[in-house]
């Protein structure tokens, strides 16, 4: 199918806004963490909370917890990436986020050690670093994260990733083979 027929059969504007209720002004509801419920916002612009729409709310809520979790490995990379360079400009490793961010070397949302659904904390020594990402919410079913020393990330569920954790791989994150 081309893009030129995608487009055509793409209902405008208009069409789109009579056919559903408008979405809603605000920004997404944040919880206690200070993190949108992705899966809430998703289920309330498909019109789950109306009913009647076929929505499955369990894949939308698995979609939420591998989107968080995705962010939690994209953070857990960052943070170790940051680690590397401190080492290198400061001849030792940052004891903390709060540490990189002051250097510039993450973002200051990150300075207080959490991000999105994840908590990060750095350990080692020299340049044998650490960084581990453990859910905020103990009871949230999200998995846990560690880069080590050597940059491969770990996967972990039910407790914090070690270096003894199985590493990452497509199978490991999203459940089935590529």
């Amino acid at each position: 199918i081309s893009a030129k027929k995608l487009l055509a059969d793409e209902p405008t504007k208009e069409k789109r806004e009579e056919a559903s209720p408008a979405a809603p002004a605000s920004p997404p509801a944040a919880e206690s963490s200070g993190s949108p419920d992705l899966a809430g916002e998703i289920m309330k612009l498909a019109g789950a909370d109306a009913g009647g729409t076929g929505v499955d709310k369990g894949m939308l809520a698995q979609f939420a917890s591998l989107f968080w979790e995705m962010l939690g490995m994209l953070d857990t990379r960052n943070v170790y990436l940051a680690c590397q360079i401190y080492y290198l400009n400061e001849g030792g490793h940052a004891a903390s986020p709060a540490e990189l961010a002051a250097k510039k070397l993450v973002s200051g949302d990150l300075a207080d050690g959490e991000r999105g659904k994840y908590r990060f904390r750095i350990e080692g020594k020299g340049d044998d670093i650490r960084v581990y990402a453990d859910p905020t919410d103990s009871s949230s079913g999200l998995r846990h994260f560690c880069m080590d020393g050597g940059g491969t990330l770990r996967i972990e569920k039910g407790r914090s990733a070690d270096s003894e954790s199985p590493a990452v791989s497509p199978e490991s994150v999203l459940g089935w083979s590529i």
